[in-house]
């Protein structure tokens, strides 16, 4: 397993210009367990006041790179990546079916 910093360097260096367009500011790596106890690598991403529309493909595709660098690097720990914005909140997820209307949706 490589120095986690050298790692948490790498990472942010992929996640970066993947979320620049929808208002990358900064992110912070940590390391440590997730809710089941499994060795993990969290990332929290928070972008600029006033970003653009949030665009949860983007950050997918930026969750997928940095798991497959980890892989890549024999390093079998998950990753996570939560999107936070200035006011600390995280965004809507514009990949979410809208809710049905009418009468299927009363069933």
């Amino acid at each position: 397993m490589a120095d986690d910093q050298k790692l948490a360097d790498a990472i942010i260096n992929i996640i970066r210009p993947i979320l620049e367009p929808i208002g990358f500011e900064s992110a912070t790596i940590s390391f440590g367990e997730d809710h089941d106890g499994d060795p993990s690598v969290f990332a929290l991403v928070t972008y600029r006041k006033n970003a653009p529309p949030f665009n949860a493909r983007l950050s997918l595709e930026a969750s997928s790179r940095a798991h497959q660098f980890l892989y890549n690097q024999g390093d079998r720990r998950f990753f996570y990546l939560e999107d936070r914005f200035q006011d600390g909140e995280a965004p809507l997820n514009d990949m979410l079916v809208p809710p049905r209307r009418g009468k299927r949706a009363a069933r």
